[in-house]
């Protein structure tokens, strides 16, 4: 079923007029104002074709949470002996002088983090002038993922009757039942696939909610004017927030159980 887009061969590049820098970056975690990186890679390519690359390993100045190690496998032990970014800001910065930018999810996550670790630093790191292209969102603008574009996909038609909820509920039916066929290792037993889609988001919090990840095994605030911070310390710091979150009608059981039990062994 995933068919290659029928790309033009007519020999179409990237044509530059200045030096572009595509970067990425590993963390300690998602939170741009407190978390750090371990872990930059740049690749520098210049209008004559020329490529160069920059790439360490970094010291956060922090414990990495295993939470963070299990997606990128850099733990404490691999950066004990990396310069933290105060050390390579300088370098780094003189490698991206005078480069657009470009990456997957810059504007979104890395480009934010950048700028916070050069801030901390004193370091200068304008972005004026810098024209900047995000990848993701040109994938996001070219293939859309909405209703219409999963049944063209999957069912191999066009949903004309797009906007009428009889009609996006059959073909909901039709693209479900598409991505049964499409991929083998996914439960064909609702039930089944039930858990599995359970089991997916578990993978990324800890509650139905989308409230809490872990962090350092840790129930942790994602959003909200407490993200980053642990519902322990919360409870500490402002016990009436997590009061009022009890009284949401609408919050999951789960949800519910993290914010009771953390509230009731942190009194």
């Amino acid at each position: 079923m995933n068919e290659p887009l029928d790309f033009r061969q007519d020999g179409r590049k990237l044509v530059l007029v200045r030096p572009v820098a595509a970067l990425d970056l590993e963390t300690t975690g998602v939170f741009i104002e407190m978390d750090r990186i371990v872990e930059i890679g740049v690749v520098r390519l210049s209008p004559d074709g020329k490529r160069q690359q920059f790439y360490q390993r970094i010291h956060p100045e922090m414990k990495i949470p295993p939470e963070a190690t299990a997606i990128h496998g850099i733990g404490d032990e691999d950066v004990a002996s990396q310069p933290a970014f105060k050390a390579i800001a300088g370098e780094l910065a003189a490698f991206l002088e005078g480069c657009d930018l470009t990456g997957y999810n810059l504007q979104g996550f890395d480009l934010p983090i950048l700028r916070k670790e050069f801030e901390r630093t004193g370091e200068e790191f304008s972005l004026e002038g810098r024209r900047i292209v995000d990848a993701m969102e040109i994938f996001h603008m070219r293939e859309p993922r909405d209703l219409t574009a999963a049944v063209k996909f999957y069912c191999r038609r066009q949903h004309d009757g797009r906007h009428s909820a009889a009609n996006d509920a059959l073909a909901c039916l039709d693209v479900l039942e598409g991505e049964i066929r499409a991929y083998p290792d996914l439960p064909h037993n609702f039930d089944e696939l039930a858990a599995f889609m359970q089991k997916s988001w578990r993978q990324r919090y800890l509650d139905s909610g989308r409230w809490f990840r872990s962090r350092y095994g840790q129930p942790t605030f994602v959003r909200g004017r407490h993200a980053g911070k642990t519902v322990a310390q919360v409870a500490v710091e402002d016990r009436e927030f997590l009061e009022k979150m009890l009284t949401y009608s609408d919050l999951p059981a789960d949800t519910r159980e993290i914010v009771e039990s953390t509230a009731r062994t942190s009194h």
